[in-house]
């Protein structure tokens, strides 16, 4: 029988790794019949999150943006959208993903005020800490297609983890090398998301590719993350 401190010590171990999201461990904690309702050492909430720190977000419908919180003041976040959807009405619920300086961190807000090209969301302190490394790959495996020179019809793949920032996954034949431009297209359970990639190493003889992604659109970048996450849990 696992005791309430030696959880507590690994589980907080698990959210620096990035290995499992606060949120999930609650639900393990709950399972376990332990009275815990945080996990994370200091209590997150949205006033203490950085100016300056990239952000991107979507509505219910998986209309997104990104751009970069510009302040953070005592009655509201004030966020500047420069990429994908610029402009959501007062109201609008809005699901955020930002990289702070604590790591990943994702909550749900409403957007209170449009000022200009700013959009003011409401603070909130249920913010769930999803990882403290940026780009930290998880063990989800998806079908997918490889699109490269010399194969522009494409060559089936399935990754064996993924981030938003890249994955491994598959080498078609053992045929693609470190330095090679490929396109990844990832079937997800919503739809088919397409992703710029260079192979930055091979390994296990050849039959394993590491991808690093390029830019991605908005919209897709964040339904990649919320992906991962759900296939995660």
């Amino acid at each position: 029988m696992i005791d309430r401190d030696f959880f507590m010590k690994a589980a907080r171990r698990a959210i620096r790794e990035g290995i499992l999201t606060e949120g999930e461990l609650l639900r393990l904690a709950r399972n376990a019949k332990f009275s815990i309702t945080r996990i994370s050492s200091e209590e997150m909430n949205t006033l203490k999150l950085a100016s300056g720190v990239e952000v991107s977000v979507a509505d219910q419908s998986m209309t997104s943006g990104s751009g970069t919180l510009t302040s953070v003041e005592a009655d509201a976040l004030h966020l500047r959208l420069r990429r994908g959807q610029t402009h959501f009405p007062m109201g609008t619920r809005l699901d955020v993903v930002c990289n702070s300086p604590q790591g990943l961190v994702r909550f749900l807000t409403v957007v209170t005020a449009v000022r200009g090209k700013s959009v003011l969301l409401q603070h909130t302190h249920d913010v769930e800490q999803v990882q403290r490394r940026r780009h930290r790959r998880r063990d989800v495996q998806f079908a997918g297609q490889l699109v490269y020179p010399g194969n522009p019809a494409g060559a089936r793949t399935r990754t064996l983890d993924l981030s938003i920032g890249g994955c491994a996954c598959k080498n078609p034949d053992r045929t693609l090398k470190a330095g090679d431009q490929v396109k990844m297209s990832l079937q997800t359970p919503q739809k088919r998301i397409n992703i710029p990639a260079q192979v930055v190493r091979t390994s296990r003889g050849g039959r394993v590719l590491h991808l690093q992604f390029g830019e991605i659109p908005d919209a897709s970048r964040h339904l990649l993350f919320k992906t991962i996450v759900a296939a995660s849990r």
